[in-house]
Order: C-alpha cells, then structure tokens, then sequence
C-alpha cells in the first residue's frame, strides 16, 4: 500500500460509552483495590456491583519531611488519610462474606464477543446479581451504623528498600490514619512537626465505630457495562502463544516476523496485558521521531519508518482496528503524535484513525481528543517543546480543533503568555 485510506475497522473504545467522570470514577475503584484490599477480597468482590471507591477525602503529601528515625537522618514520605476509609473496607469486607454466604457465587460471570471489535459482554448465568446487590448494600448500611466493626487510629512507618539517598538521608515511608471527616494543611502540619522531630504524631488506638454516612459515601453502585470496563483484562480472550509472538514482533517493528505470525494464526487485536496495548498500539510505540534520544542515526530513523509504515498497512490490512485501544484509551495515533514521525501519523490517519478520542486519565483537562492535546504539547514553548510535526501532520488531513498552536518565532519570547485558544 502507498497511504491510500482503506475500509476501518470500527472498534469498542471507551470514552464513547461512559463519561469521563464515571470513568474517573472506575480508575478511583481500581485504585481501592490496589491500596485498600487483600487479594481475596479484591477477587471476591471484582465482579459485584457494589465497590469501594476512591475519595478526594484525604491528604496525600507529595513534600518530604526532614527529621530522624530510629536514630537516621531521613526524609518522610507521609500519606495522611481519615480513619472512616478504613472502616468503610472493612465493613465492606464483612457485608460481602455475608453476602457470599446468603448467595453462594452471584458475581459469577460469563463474557462473550459484542458486534464491534474489542467488545466483550459480561453476563451473570446465575441471575443472583440483582439480588444481592441488593442484599449487600442493606448489609454494609447495617453493619456500618450499628455493626460490631471497631477500627482505631494508626500509624506506621518503614524504611524504603533501594531509595536513593538524598544529602545521607534515608527514605521513609509512613502512613497515618486519624479519625477526622477530612485531613487538610493543617492535619498536615501537625503531622509535620512531630516528625520533623522524630516524634509519632498523636493518635488514639482505641477502637470505635465511625461516621457511617461517610463510609457509605465510599459505596459505588455499577452497571454491567461499567463491572466489564473495571475488570478489563479479566474480560479479555486469553493469548494463544502465536498472539505473544506478534507482540513481540510488533514491539520490535519486526516486519517478516509479524507477517509469519499473522499467518500463523495470530489475532491482530490481542492486547498485551502488561502495556494495556494492540500489537498496532505496541508498533508504533517502538517508533520515534527523536533518533538521537535513542541512539540511532536519521538514516535508520528513516530506515525504521519505512518499515513501520510497512507494518501498520499489514496489521491494518489482517483486520486490526486503528482506534481499538486498552482501559486507559491512548489510541496508537495518540502515542504517535508524542513521539512518531509525521508519515506514520498520517499513515494511522489515511486509515481512518479518529484524533477526537479523548483518553479519561491523561494528564490535561483540554475538551479536544487526546491526539490533538498531544500534538499541541509538542508544539508549546511553555513544556520547552517547538516541534510542530504531529501538529502539522494532523491538520494535512482533519481541521484543527482551534486556531493553531503559538510557537514563537524569537526564543527569547519562550516564555511569554501564550494567546488563548478559540474552540471550534
């Protein structure tokens, strides 16, 4: 193929389903999972439409303490957070054992295929769901307003392995737990000047209940759709071995070994668990448009792009889908513009790549897609960028979202204010 557009693959993606707050959302109730539940409860609990979610009811303090420890120099990492949160997991964990007990396996799911590519659909087989998520939530409400479930105040704190030592000071890592409805800057500062001290901050141990509307403002209700987005990868079909090679080989932009695994059998659409990536997402990751930075010359840069166009032409042509993308919904034309050359930009783009999909957890809140945001960080002097390649290559095929980027022409001018953006 010479660029021409082909017939696209038309793909589930996930920002065109839910709304970026209830995605946040879902990133907030993984985040629970990672930091607040054991393994079996996570697992217990994965498939329930009941969930404990995140709040922005704490303070986690991204500022080191300087202060002594068990007689070392050390920089404190503190985590402040309320003690309800605690409560709320652990009144969560007791409701979903009595639950399980009333109705033995009713997150039991099944997944099948949906029409587009990437879909999957979960079901429940034993049509226990409704009923328990009913159950459970009049359960947690019980047990958190009148339960036997005591928690009290905590603290601890522990040297990190393999820190880098900063001025001879050691790392540490403490976690602080104290029984208020919020911790702000001046939690933090009492905190602070304990253990600027090498003192424990003070703290009640004893157990009691706390505010149960508190904790039940933790208590997330989901939908179906919503349980499949959360657990993802556990929805996924499972990777044959030839599915692992096309990876790889994608990864490596290894062209006669991406076309031997594809007509070995391998799914163009497979995701790689790890980088929550397409062999399509995993190619043109492998590209970059700053040779230098990698150690090769322009020559192989080039070299490598005429490969990678090759590539995408194969993968796209054995039914890959240009958008399909992983929980996190950076679609490959997104990557691309980070750090691609402007032929494969517009490679992805002749082939019906979509710049107005808008990744939920990406780290700037512009109402533009996720590729253009991108594009325009390239092109902004204020992130000591000025390199309007994507840029360039996006508006060769779609209009821009506003009026264009500022670059200034003299760079002593690199910090002046930028002129504002008018929204299409």
């Amino acid at each position: 193929m010479n660029g021409a557009p082909c017939a696209s693959h038309p793909a589930f993606v996930w920002c065109r389903h839910f709304s970026r707050e209830r995605l946040r959302l879902l990133s907030g109730i993984r985040f629970a999972r990672r930091r607040w539940l054991d393994d079996e409860t996570s697992a217990q609990s994965a498939f329930s439409r009941l969930q404990i979610g995140n709040t922005k009811k704490w303070y986690n303090v991204y500022r080191s303490i300087d202060g002594v420890w068990e007689g070392k120099e050390v920089y404190f990492e503190p985590v402040i957070r309320p003690l309800f949160i605690r409560y709320a997991v652990e009144v969560f964990r007791q409701a979903l054992k009595d639950t399980l007990d009333r109705y033995p396996n009713f997150n039991r799911f099944e997944s099948d295929d949906g029409p587009l590519i990437g879909e999957r659909r979960i079901s429940f087989p034993d049509r226990q769901d409704e009923a328990a998520t009913t159950w459970l939530q009049s359960r947690f409400w019980q047990l958190a307003e009148k339960g036997n479930i005591l928690v009290g105040e905590r603290f601890s704190a522990s040297f990190v392995d393999n820190a880098a030592i900063v001025g001879n000071r050691i790392k540490v890592h403490c976690e602080i737990e104290l029984d208020l409805s919020l911790t702000d800057e001046s939690t933090w500062h009492h905190v602070k000047e304990a253990l600027s001290q090498g003192k424990i901050p003070e703290i009640d141990p004893s157990p009691r209940r706390c505010d149960w509307r508190l904790a039940s403002e933790l208590l997330q209700h989901l939908s179906i759709p919503e349980l499949y987005a959360l657990n993802w990868e556990a929805c996924l079909p499972p990777l044959v071995s030839m599915d692992r090679v096309l990876l790889d080989a994608a990864a490596k932009c290894d062209l006669p070994a991406i076309r031997t695994a594809l007509q070995s059998g391998a799914n163009p659409n497979c995701f790689d668990r790890k980088h929550s990536q397409t062999p399509l997402g995993r190619l043109v990751e492998s590209t970059s448009r700053y040779s230098g930075d990698d150690g090769y010359s322009k020559a192989e840069a080039d070299q490598k792009d005429i490969l990678a166009l090759d590539a995408i032409d194969l993968l796209i042509g054995a039914g890959a889908a240009v958008d399909l993308v992983g929980y996190n919904e950076t679609t490959p034309l997104a990557d691309a513009c980070l750090n691609s050359s402007g032929k494969v930009i517009i490679r992805l783009l002749d082939h019906g790549a979509d710049p107005t999909i808008l990744c939920y957890d990406d780290e700037y809140e512009g109402s533009w897609g996720t590729a253009w945001e991108y594009a325009d960080f390239r092109c902004n002097p204020h992130a000591n960028n000025d390199d309007s390649t994507a840029w360039d290559a996006l508006c060769s095929v779609w209009p821009a979202p506003f009026e264009g980027v500022w670059i200034p022409e003299n760079p002593e001018t690199r910090d002046s204010v930028r002129p504002p953006q008018i929204e299409a």
